[in-house]
Formats: structure tokens, C-alpha cells, sequence
């Protein structure tokens, strides 16, 4: 019901995938531990924080923010979502390593469509911030700054070392007992059921096992999920 987590603003502005998996380490994708090496575009100092945070933290999950931004724009959204759940997910089995799911993310503007995309797939969660908004004047008209650009105010602070809690019950942010946003859009019964599968291929392979079960056993399969419906147009 609840997750409890602490913020680590992995950059201002939006963030590429280029940032979690460069492209000029394609080659070692395959290799997910040596792969795992050039998050942040090989900036051990960044990932010593990242580390040291998860140390001070045990009990916690560390979300990635980008500040002000969009999180995971770009092209390599399945090699960036494997880095970044290596780095602050779960592992997805005790048997295999260095293959974690259900990494957190957010973004002040949001996650890009593809990368909330796959972070559902692997059971993860992705939330629009909006912790930053355009600031208005008396009558209702955005301000500018000197070079055009809108003046920003930040509603709360998700400053790295946030302690936040996210509650799956209420669909709510929280900071302690006080409401921040409401992330129902991150917590659809889709996305909670991927959640609680530990990803979407659970879910897939698990439909497929127990029809296939049911139908050695020449038994009628139990309505656990919903039916797939083709759909013509």
C-alpha cells in the first residue's frame, strides 16, 4: 500500500537515454553489469552519490528525477530502463544477476510516452511531478523572464534526499502527512497489476501458462485475467 522513497535528481532539464545508456556503449548492452558502468555517461561522481544515497537509505527506493524536464527522451528507452533498474530497482530473480526490475522515474514535464512505456513493462512506476509551474501575474498572464522565457515556481521540493511515500490505496505523493499530487494516471489497474506481477511479461507468460495448463487438464481455465478482445475497425 505504501512505498516509501527518497529523490535523487539524476539532471535539470530533459533527460536523454543517452544520459542512463550512452550510445557509444551500445556494444556492451548485451552485458548488463559491465553495461551498468556507463550510467550517467561514465560520471563516477554522480554514481558514487547515487550509491552513498541507497547506503543511507536501505529501508527505501531511489526515484530518478529529472528537474525541471522530461525523464527518458531518446531512442535507447530499453537499454536506459535496464540501467536505471540496475542501479535503483529490485532484482527480478535470486538466481539471475544483474537483472533488476521496477525502477521509479520522474520528471517535472513527465515521462516520455515510450520510455513510461517500458518502465511499465518492467513492472516499474513513472510520475508526473509538475513541481514546477508557470508563474502567472494578477491578470492571469504568464511571466517572462529577460531572454522570453516563462518564470517558473516550484510548488514542492524534490531536492536530492527527499524522503517521499508513494500510496497505491489513495494513488497520492506524499511528503510525511502532507498531499503533494494525485498520481492516479501512474497507478492504473493495468499498471498496479504489472506492478505486482514484477513487470508485464509475468502477466503475459502467466496467461499463457495457465491457459495451456487448463488445457492439458482438460479444465476450464479459472477468469483470473481479463480476455483479450479483437478488435476490427
Amino acid at each position: 500500500e505504501e512505498i516509501k522513497i527518497v529523490t535523487f535528481i539524476a539532471g535539470t532539464g530533459d533527460i536523454s537515454t543517452d544520459l542512463l545508456s550512452p550510445g557509444a556503449d551500445a556494444h556492451s548492452r548485451s552485458d548488463r553489469e559491465l553495461h551498468g558502468q556507463c550510467i550517467f555517461e561514465h560520471n563516477k561522481e554522480q554514481q558514487e552519490a547515487l550509491k552513498a544515497l541507497k547506503e543511507q537509505h536501505p529501508d527505501k527506493r531511489v526515484m530518478l528525477i529529472a528537474e525541471k524536464g522530461t525523464m527518458g527522451v531518446g531512442s535507447s528507452r530499453m537499454s536506459g530502463v535496464n540501467n536505471v533498474a540496475l542501479w535503483t530497482g529490485i532484482p527480478g530473480s535470486p538466481y539471475v544477476p544483474f537483472v533488476n526490475i521496477a525502477p521509479i522515474i520522474a520528471g517535472t514535464n513527465g515521462i516520455s510516452p515510450i520510455f513510461l512505456t517500458t518502465v511499465g513493462v518492467t513492472g516499474g512506476i513513472g510520475i508526473d511531478l509538475k513541481n514546477w509551474v508557470k508563474k502567472k501575474d494578477e491578470n492571469g498572464n504568464t511571466v517572462l523572464d529577460a531572454d522570453g522565457e516563462p518564470v517558473l515556481e516550484q510548488t514542492y521540493s524534490v531536492e536530492t534526499g527527499t524522503v517521499l511515500t508513494i500510496n497505491t490505496k489513495t494513488k497520492k505523493l506524499y511528503n510525511g502527512d502532507q498531499e503533494l499530487i494525485d498520481i492516479s494516471a501512474s497507478l492504473t489497474p493495468q499498471k498496479v497489476e504489472f506492478i505486482k506481477a514484477g513487470g508485464s511479461y509475468a502477466v503475459v507468460f502467466g496467461k499463457k501458462l495457465q491457459s495451456f495448463a487448463a488445457k492439458t487438464l482438460e479444465v476450464e481455465a479459472p477468469v483470473v485475467f481479463a480476455p483479450s478482445k479483437e478488435i476490427s475497425i
